[in-house]
């Protein structure tokens, strides 16, 4: 033992271990073999002899081992009377090759498997006595464990796992073992409820309130902004006034065409004292020409103050820093939701998609308060993707189930879950990497 440690490697252990035991033996040569895909391999020789060059010598000592491993007892050549009937023919034609006068091999055995042999050879017909003998088998005992483990730590690390998995049957259904048992019926329980059991799955997705119904409101004509009387966030109230453009030049074009209304009034006034039918008509017609586009003018300055359709919040159009800034026919300046009625707007993953309908109940948690869930239903699932956050998502609408929390306002964020049935645990940890590695292994394929 103290031989084997003293020496790093296999090869060399053994080595060393050989020229000991031939020594202590009174031998010529000592052969160590250890077991290998279920056969012995040589692994050294005694007195330096080299491994290389020697192919059907070591196939002959290797042929011994293996008989002597097969009976799982020490066989002695050539046989003496008091042995029991073995089977001696590779022990035979080993000395016959090798000019042996006399062999003994030991097999080397471990936990009740042999691991490997060692074999003892002397040039002279002096045959190998039994105290010899029960010291060899004695010495083999002790070094079976040691050497073996040194050819596991040389061999790859697949073939060590191999090994271990090789030999776990046995040691799960023999005795002992007590702690492994126990860790293979949890592992085999945890298997069995991943595989077996089914369990509610559901699509988490970034969510966020919107008003149930966004009235936006524009620019009615070319101009400039002249006052601000509301900002983003604020409440109002139906017909209160949000935000004034400038009306200077309409107030000069009101003027122009109420002073054409009076010209013409009196023109008509004094055609019907003359008793001039044909400029009554003229007149008449003029003034009503003239009364049209006064019309038109007050309903552009009417119109040019912005007022709240509806009592709302205002959630879009801060103007307070842009007074006085020009604005064209059609821009939008701001746009308003009305109160208690909103809707849930989910951003869900196109992977996911497909396990979202209309029709589908879930959960939404917002960020003002983790704490307390609400119920939704989707009602709508957009059929065109978007782009948020270089994220392809699609857009998926949902309604409250009954009241929805109290102070909700547009533009809160939270996050959603959407029923999606019952799945294996199993599905549920790894559906993502499972329809990764999917997409991958075709796009390479041919």
């Amino acid at each position: 033992m103290a031989v084997a440690l003293s020496h790093e490697g296999l090869e060399r252990s053994a080595a060393a271990v050989a020229d000991e035991l031939a020594v202590a033996c009174d031998c010529d040569r000592v052969a160590i073999g250890l077991t290998h895909r279920r056969l012995i391999e040589v692994h050294a020789l005694s007195h330096g002899a080299e491994l290389n060059g020697r192919s059907r010598e070591l196939r002959e000592i290797a042929a011994a081992m293996d008989e002597a491993a097969d009976q799982t007892v020490t066989v002695r050549f050539p046989p003496q009377p008091e042995d029991r009937p073995l089977i001696t023919l590779a022990h035979a034609e080993l000395a016959q090759r090798q000019a042996a006068g006399a062999l003994c091999t030991v097999p080397m055995g471990k936990d009740g498997r042999i691991v490997g042999a060692v074999t003892f050879e002397r040039r002279s017909a002096r045959p190998f006595e039994q105290s010899t003998i029960d010291f060899a088998e004695d010495a083999v005992a002790l070094l079976a464990e040691l050497l073996e483990l040194k050819q596991r730590l040389e061999e790859p690390p697949v073939a060590r796992l191999a090994a271990v998995v090789a030999s776990y049957p046995k040691r799960l259904l023999g005795a002992g073992h007590g702690r492994l048992k126990i860790v293979s019926a949890a592992i085999i329980a945890a298997a069995a409820a991943l595989t077996l059991i089914p369990v509610p799955a559901s699509v988490v997705a970034p969510a966020h309130i919107e008003g149930a119904v966004q009235r936006v409101l524009v620019a009615p004509a070319d101009g400039f902004l002249k006052q601000v009387h509301a900002r983003p966030g604020d409440t109002v109230r139906a017909g209160q006034l949000l935000a004034e453009l400038a009306d200077e030049d309409l107030q000069l074009e009101l003027r122009r065409w109420e002073n054409e209304v009076s010209r013409h009034e009196t023109a008509y006034s004094e055609a019907l004292a003359r008793q001039d039918r044909a400029q009554v008509v003229i007149a008449q017609a003029r003034a009503g020409e003239a009364r049209a586009q006064l019309e038109v003018v007050r309903s552009h300055i009417e119109r040019s103050r912005l007022v709240a359709p509806f009592d709302g919040v205002l959630i879009k159009g801060d103007l307070k820093q842009q007074l006085g800034a020009p604005v064209r026919k059609g821009d939008t300046l701001l746009t308003l939701a009305p109160f208690e009625q909103f809707r849930v707007i989910l951003d869900v993953e196109d992977r996911d998609v497909a396990r979202v309908q209309a029709g589908n109940v879930g959960r939404i948690a917002l960020s003002t308060r983790p704490d307390d869930t609400h119920a939704i239903r989707i009602v709508r699932v957009k059929p065109v993707a978007s782009t948020v956050d270089g994220r392809n998502v699609f857009e998926t609408e949902a309604a409250f189930e009954g009241p929805g929390p109290r102070d909700l306002r547009p533009g809160l964020e939270g996050i959603g879950k959407i029923d999606a049935g019952n799945r294996p645990l199993y599905w549920i940890i790894g559906n993502r990497a499972f329809d990764w590695l999917r997409l991958t292994f075709w796009s390479l394929s041919r």
